[in-house]
């Protein structure tokens, strides 16, 4: 499978639609903040996104990580599953928004049972979102970017976007290959030289620096 690079977001894109979510203050934004954050900058697929459990996010400690069960990643070909762990530390941003997240929803009185993000509409509140609701919201959070490229952006560009933009960064193939639970280290090596190498030490840190300017 030959990489699409259309398909992965730029540094500027991210910022974009980081930094337009997260100044809404409204429930349905910071859930796409969220959203967005998990796909892009956690590398989570849609199936992901929607089985996780507040007991998953670790955020705490030297090592912080999102824990996916194996029950929610994708099979392998034998029909095999695997638990695997994404290091928050790579990025303190996205450790952050994780971390101020998970505590508003204890706070909200959910238990570690519950999911990470779920659905706030009257008569549905704290549902999981289906795979087919998470890939809607996920359009809704580009909103930032222009109409006709949003056209070109399913939910996996988040985490395409991920992978290549660890790679770039300087984290191992091996690295990135168990964060993101590619089966196939092949998988992987598809990404490697897509995004200029810029020397930051955290993945998303230029959306601060932008900020900062």
């Amino acid at each position: 499978m030959k990489t699409d690079l259309v398909r992965v977001l730029t540094r500027d894109e991210i910022t974009q639609c980081i930094r337009a979510l997260e100044a809404k203050r409204s429930t349905n934004g910071r859930i796409n903040a969220m959203l967005f954050r998990l796909s892009c900058c956690v590398g989570l697929r849609r199936k992901e996104i929607v089985g996780l459990s507040i007991r998953d996010v670790l955020t705490g400690g030297s090592r912080p990580v999102v824990n996916v069960p194996a029950a929610i990643t994708k099979a392998e070909k034998n029909g095999k599953r695997h638990k695997r762990s994404v290091p928050l530390w790579w990025d303190e941003g996205t450790r952050l928004a994780l971390e101020h997240w998970k505590q508003e929803r204890e706070a909200a009185g959910a238990k570690q049972n519950d999911p990470f993000v779920c659905i706030q509409r009257l008569g549905h509140e704290g549902n999981r979102f289906t795979r087919q609701g998470i890939a809607k919201r996920w359009k809704t959070a580009l909103k930032a970017l222009p109409a006709d490229r949003i056209r070109q952006l399913s939910i996996h560009t988040g985490r395409r976007s991920y992978v290549s933009h660890c790679l770039a960064i300087g984290h191992s193939v091996a690295e990135v290959a168990a964060a993101c639970g590619h089966s196939n280290i092949g998988t992987t090596n598809q990404y490697t030289h897509l995004i200029e190498v810029d020397g930051v030490a955290d993945v998303f840190q230029f959306v601060s620096a932008i900020e900062e300017e």
